[in-house]
């Protein structure tokens, strides 16, 4: 872990969801966003986020409609996950990333997967 690790939270404005984010900024690097089960269970994936950022950025946020990510209408189409991952990459001008899903979290993984092409993903660790 790196002791320097230092996190930034903010709100990103999803489809319809602001998106609680985390954030380990490691400028030049590559990225991982680390998506957690549920639906609807935050997982609290800090001490991972701070391992990886010892040579990564890593970026955590809370899916829409858990925790802090407050959902301001539309549904929970997995089109709108996806969508929502699309926010936060655009947000932090990531083209190409590292993708980690746990449980419902791989399921939106795989979704994605399906639906970018393969050059959008450094891995996908599910």
């Amino acid at each position: 872990m790196s002791p320097t690790a230092q996190s930034t939270t903010l709100l990103i404005e999803g489809v319809s969801a602001k998106l609680f984010t985390v954030v380990y900024p490691k400028y030049d690097a590559e990225t991982v966003i680390l998506l957690h089960g549920g639906p609807g269970a935050p997982t609290d994936f800090s001490p991972i986020a701070e391992h990886l950022s010892g040579k990564y950025q890593a970026i955590a946020f809370e899916q829409r409609g858990t925790g802090r990510s407050p959902v301001t209408g539309r549904t929970y189409a997995i089109e709108e996950y996806l969508q929502d991952i699309d926010a936060v990459a655009q947000y932090f001008g990531v083209q190409k990333f590292h993708l980690f899903g746990h449980s419902w979290g791989r399921f939106v993984c795989t979704n994605l997967c399906r639906k970018k092409s393969a050059t959008s993903f450094e891995h996908v660790l599910v």
